[in-house]
C-alpha cells in the first residue's frame, strides 16, 4: 500500500501516522468508486446486447447470403417480404430495419428488425413461405 506523504507539518508523531491513513483510505474510496462504474458499464453493454442473444438460436445460424434469397425470390421458393408482413397482419406503417432469411424447424424463416409507428423496435421471425 503506497502512503501520500505531504509537507505540512504536523505536531505530534501521531498525527503524521493519521493523516497518512486517511489519504490511504481516501485513496481507497476512488478505487472503490471506479471499480463499480466499470462493472456498471459492463452491465449496461450487456443488457444492450441482450435482445441479440434473445433471437432464437436457429435463426442466428444458417442464415443465407444476398444472392441465395434473390434467387428464392425468383424462384418462387420465398414471398417478398411485403407479402409476408402483409399475410401476418403487421401495419403496413411498419419500417424494416433489417432482412436475413435463415433456416429454422426445415424451411426458411425472415428475421426482421422492425420499427413500428408508436417508436416501439422488435425482432420478427416470420415464416418466409
Amino acid at each position: 500500500m503506497q502512503f501520500l506523504r505531504v509537507s505540512t507539518p504536523c505536531s505530534r508523531e501521531s498525527d503524521q501516522r493519521s493523516f497518512a491513513v486517511q489519504q490511504s483510505i481516501a485513496k481507497t474510496g476512488r478505487m472503490k468508486s471506479t471499480l463499480l462504474i466499470r462493472l456498471t458499464s459492463l452491465v449496461l453493454a450487456l443488457s444492450l446486447l441482450s435482445p441479440l442473444a434473445a433471437m432464437p438460436v436457429a435463426a442466428q445460424g444458417a442464415c443465407w447470403d444476398n444472392s441465395a434469397i434473390q434467387a428464392a425470390l425468383a424462384e418462387g421458393r420465398i414471398q417478398p417480404v411485403a407479402a409476408v408482413l402483409s399475410r401476418e397482419g403487421i401495419d403496413p406503417s411498419t419500417e424494416v430495419l433489417s432482412v436475413k432469411v435463415c433456416e429454422q424447424g426445415g424451411g426458411p424463416v425472415y428475421v426482421l428488425a422492425v420499427l413500428e409507428a408508436d417508436g416501439q423496435a422488435r425482432n420478427l421471425t416470420l415464416s418466409a413461405q
